[in-house]
């Protein structure tokens, strides 16, 4: 996470001196200026989405986690979190603090593959939006043609991560 910080701190500088030079001070603040009205309609969604996340690491304790989700709940783990990944709505800022406690708290390195593969493939909150743009019989084939990827990007997860599904640990560091 460090590096994240370290790479995003090193562009906001740069963009900051791009910006003054082409503009001023002025430039400068009116980036400012967004940045803190994107941060307000974010904010929100930001401190709720932690709150998710700390709420269900303190409710749903680590061996419930583990048992279900482990590196040894083998499919039936990787698909309830290809599920959960369906399910969860919002954007990365929402998934990723929960999918973080998860593994912090025993979810297998192929059952939070499965819930990102999930999340990207098979968002629900996504379908009626798909639907009215390329109809019904497009998003059935999609859907078909993606129904294995949760599943196989959490057996890949398992195999390279935690050894052949079933024997890897749940909450494994990578």
């Amino acid at each position: 996470m460090l590096g994240v910080v370290r790479v995003l701190a090193a562009l906001t500088v740069a963009l900051g001196v791009v910006a003054y030079i082409q503009g001023g001070w002025s430039l400068w603040f009116q980036g400012l200026a967004n940045a803190a009205r994107t941060l307000y309609g974010a904010a929100g969604l930001l401190v709720l989405a932690f709150v998710i996340s700390g709420l269900m690491e303190v409710l749903i304790p680590p061996p419930a986690i583990r048992k279900w989700l482990g590196g040894k709940s083998g499919v039936r783990g990787i698909m309830l979190g290809g599920a959960a990944g369906a399910l969860t709505p919002g954007g990365p800022y929402v998934y990723y603090p929960i999918c973080m406690n998860l593994y912090r708290n025993g979810a297998g390195t192929g059952t939070i593959m499965a819930y990102l593969a999930g999340k990207g493939v098979w968002d629900l909150a996504r379908l009626p939006l798909e639907i009215g743009f390329f109809g019904g019989r497009f998003t059935a084939v999609r859907l078909a043609v993606t129904a294995l990827v949760p599943l196989a990007a959490g057996l890949l997860g398992n195999y390279l991560f935690g050894g052949p599904p079933g024997r890897g640990a749940g909450g494994d560091t990578p």
